[in-house]
């Protein structure tokens, strides 16, 4: 599966379109928003099969949506499951701009 961001493209290892949630085991331990409503950069770069530096670079780029609270990089799960094309399309992305990194 391929999802596009600010002109982008990215490609997410393990997920595909036909995937679904009670028959694939890398989309059975997804989060839940409603349960788990913010995830630290190394909880979604193992979600997204990519390393801890990747993740980084890739929410320092705006890549990855995230917020910053305190000290802290939290990457917001709606948004992440929403850029996956996971969401069944309940919550929209940032217009561009929106989200310039939490690493600045």
């Amino acid at each position: 599966m391929r999802t596009a961001q600010k002109g982008r493209e990215v490609r997410i290892r393990g997920v595909n379109k036909q995937s679904h949630p009670q028959t694939d085991p890398a989309l059975r331990r997804l989060p839940n928003p409603a349960e788990a409503p913010t995830l630290t950069v190394d909880q979604a770069a193992k979600i997204l099969h990519v390393s801890r530096a990747s993740a980084y670079k890739a929410v320092h780029s705006g890549e990855i949506p995230s917020i910053r609270v305190g000290h802290r990089v939290l990457v917001p799960t709606a948004l992440l499951l929403a850029m996956l094309g996971l969401d069944g399309g309940r919550c929209p992305l940032p217009e561009d701009g929106a989200n310039q990194g939490a690493t600045s």
